[in-house]
């Protein structure tokens, strides 16, 4: 839900990448003619979200199943992996031979030395977390159903142990121990990586529900419709759920003690003010009371019981979920909209667009232009005033002042913070307009460069912009 609403590729590679594994799971279980190949075509576009983690993960969690369901010859035969793996090359190639044609031997430093590679054996942008980590996201992502995931992953293991002794589970009925394959190849390759972050955890997402299903299923069809451990793992995934109801409702009930008043961001001040007044909370809050009611209720009845629970989890997306992120909308991107749109009617002909301080990707798709981005120091008024005559890239040329192609001036957009430095005052700038945070600037060019010449004779500084940095947009 979180990740769905950002601009990272994770959330998408978490759906190709489940799909691609169902898929797979699906051939091996009932194969028809030719079904084989549909979960490699997917794998394909999940590698083109994300890179080769998606293929690295997917043989993983199919040799663990192998394994764990000691049957490789029928998995094999069925899923074809040597075929399989063409089949996602041909469809996931073709982009990264043209942009390597595009951007040459930075595209590769980048893309897989970098963002692959690098991130995977050693730690990038001070990501470092103990080697437990993706133990705490596999306890919160599932909340509150973590209990009976840790139940289906018990099942699972037993299910395991006793097929590896007699070999006795059909394929119809290894879902369960799929899924664990699944989960458990996300878990063991992430946490040996050197950089950790929470949405690393989200291909194991889709594995976790499944695995959640499974432990109720598991219980019907063992006829263990009251056994101590299952009951045990139902109460408290109900004592989780009014837990988080709690959290929800203690801001309305008792402002006091809200933990919303820790909230500081400085493009959400008013943040929790306006999580009370506009309802968000109290209506979250009793949607989850009111799962954990029913989930009490119809205890009585086994086979409702999580779909008891889910359907008021529905309405707590809708009602709840749905108009949180409508808010942080209102007041993170609104402004950044608003601003895009103001630069975009008062921009003149040739005129570059900048943006300093905080950097938002955003801000290009919105104006559908390059923008030049730079942090907030003296550096970067060098860098800024250099790249106006001498970058060239795909969409964007600078030129030099006289040039007939060149524009006296150019549009920044900076943040409040960065505007009040004194290097940045010194361009003497005409202010066009705020939004939120942010101020719409025209500065000229001349001015620019004066005062990037003024730094590198007197600080003795020099750029940086010519330098390779794999996090430069």
């Amino acid at each position: 839900m979180i990740w769905s609403r950002t601009a990272v590729s994770d959330a998408l590679l978490c759906g190709t990448f489940g799909l691609s594994m169902l898929l797979q799971w699906r051939c091996y279980v009932k194969p028809r003619q030719n079904s084989w190949v549909y979960g490699w075509i997917i794998l394909g576009f999940s590698i083109l979200t994300k890179g080769p983690v998606a293929v690295v993960l997917m043989m993983f969690s199919l040799f663990l199943f192998g394994l764990f369901q000691n049957d490789f010859s029928r998995l094999r035969s069925h899923i074809k992996p040597g075929y399989g793996l063409l089949v996602a090359m041909i469809i996931s190639m073709p982009w990264f031979i043209i942009e390597y044609i595009l951007e040459g031997n930075k595209f590769l430093k980048s893309f897989f030395g970098y963002h692959n590679f690098q991130r995977y054996t050693s730690i990038v942008n001070s990501h470092q977390e103990g080697i437990f980590f993706f133990v705490l996201m596999l306890i919160i992502a599932s909340l509150p159903f973590t209990p009976l995931l840790i139940l289906g992953i018990i099942q699972g293991t037993k299910e395991i142990k006793r097929n590896f002794l007699k070999q006795t589970l059909q394929p119809s009925n290894s879902l369960l121990v799929f899924s664990i394959s699944w989960l458990l190849s996300v878990f063991i390759f992430f946490t040996l990586s050197g950089t950790k972050l929470p949405s690393y955890w989200l291909p194991a997402i889709p594995a976790a529900a499944i695995i959640i299903g499974q432990a109720e299923n598991f219980e019907i069809n063992q006829g263990n419709n009251k056994s101590k451990l299952f009951n045990t793992c139902w109460w408290l995934s109900i004592l989780f759920l009014f837990l988080i109801a709690i959290v929800f409702l203690l801001p309305v009930l008792i402002p006091n003690l809200s933990f919303l008043n820790k909230i500081n961001d400085n493009e959400m001040n008013n943040l929790s003010t306006q999580l009370i007044s506009s309802g968000i909370l109290t209506r979250g809050g009793i949607s989850l009371l009111v799962s954990g009611i029913l989930g009490i209720v119809s205890k009585k009845s086994l086979k409702i019981n999580l779909l008891s629970l889910q359907i008021p989890i529905i309405f707590f997306q809708l009602l709840a979920i749905n108009p949180l992120f409508r808010l942080i909308d209102f007041n993170r991107q609104l402004p950044l909209r608003e601003a895009s749109k103001f630069i975009t009617s008062s921009r003149k002909p040739n005129e570059a667009i900048a943006m300093v301080g905080i950097k938002k990707p955003s801000i290009h798709f919105y104006t559908n232009e390059v923008i030049l981005y730079e942090s907030n120091t003296n550096v970067n008024v060098i860098n800024l005033s250099e790249r106006l005559y001498l970058e060239k890239r795909i969409g964007w040329e600078g030129y030099q002042i006289g040039d007939p192609k060149a524009s006296e001036s150019l549009l920044i957009l900076i943040d409040n913070a960065t505007s009040k430095l004194s290097h940045w005052k010194l361009l003497d700038p005409e202010k066009l307009g705020r939004f939120g945070i942010y101020n719409v600037w025209r500065v000229d060019i001349s001015r620019l460069q004066y005062i990037a010449d003024k730094f590198k004779k007197e600080n003795k500084l020099k750029s940086s912009w010519t330098e390779y940095d794999p996090e430069r947009y």
